[in-house]
């Protein structure tokens, strides 16, 4: 995600965005996604929207997986004031087949993370709709360890089992 104004150590800064958007465009590019293509997002600010918004210019298909009712996700994982990621997102949400996870899934199991929920979800659904042996992950990550369950490391790690293509793009890189 796009860090907020005041976290203290960046690790996805605002001004990253755009060398953060050439490069998943790049990517998205190299792997030829058009009308066949379907993205599945977390839908969260930053590469997740991004992504979504490119794919989706691109023809493809784009499904939100997201890990909570629209308003709390928004409030958790979209919203910064004085930006329009919201905004985004909303159109976003307004143009593409939105999931919730306990609308899909069920509540979560006693102790169950559903940002971790959310992760395996995004994976299992992927590895279900693509084709055999064409699963690919592009991930915006600083390879910096997570700041809690469930972030951009634990979806890696998930990934990394399923024998995907993986393209990890680091937002602190100017060759992202």
């Amino acid at each position: 995600m796009i860090d907020r104004p005041d976290r203290d150590t960046p690790r996805f800064p605002a001004s990253a965005e755009a060398n953060v958007t050439l490069a998943l465009r790049r990517q998205l590019e190299v792997w030829r996604v058009n009308s066949e293509t379907l993205l599945l997002s977390g839908g969260a600010r930053g590469a997740d929207i991004v992504a979504a918004e490119l794919a989706r210019n691109l023809g493809a298909e784009v499904w939100l997986l997201l890990p909570e009712p629209p308003g709390a996700f928004v409030a958790s994982s979209v919203a910064i004031d004085g930006t329009a990621w919201t905004h985004r997102f909303e159109r976003l949400r307004s143009q593409v087949t939105t999931l919730v996870q306990d609308d899909e899934l069920g509540p979560l199991a006693p102790g169950e993370n559903r940002y971790e929920r959310n992760n395996r979800w995004l994976l299992e659904t992927g590895r279900a709709h693509a084709p055999p042996n064409d699963l690919r992950i592009v991930v915006v990550w600083d390879n910096e360890r997570a700041d809690g369950p469930g972030g951009t490391q634990d979806f890696i790690e998930r990934a990394i089992t399923l024998d995907a293509e993986i393209a990890l793009l680091d937002p602190g890189s100017s060759n992202t």
